[in-house]
């Protein structure tokens, strides 16, 4: 696997996969309104303004970033840190 890094104010966000199981047995990917994110990396200034850690859950608007294809199966979410819009606790 490849190690990304991210630079400047950039952001890398990984989706979390948040599946349901129902008392029928049913599994509903509960993710798809409203994505929330795992940060794996940070860059300087995004660190700089101590807002956010690695490994922190996020929530970003449908419409930011960018999508950054590092293998084929692996896909992160490319964010600048105030396209974030909170911290799921």
């Amino acid at each position: 696997m490849r190690i990304v890094n991210a630079i400047g104010n950039t952001v890398l966000l990984n989706k979390v996969n948040i599946e349901e199981k129902t008392e029928g047995g049913l599994i509903i990917e509960s993710n798809k309104l409203t994505p929330i994110y795992e940060i794996v990396s940070m860059g300087d200034l995004a660190k700089n303004e101590n807002l956010f850690n690695v490994g922190d859950k996020v929530v970003i608007r449908n419409t930011v970033g960018s999508d950054v294809y590092i293998d084929s199966s692996t896909m992160y979410k490319s964010v600048k840190w105030w396209e974030i819009e909170g911290v799921v606790s």
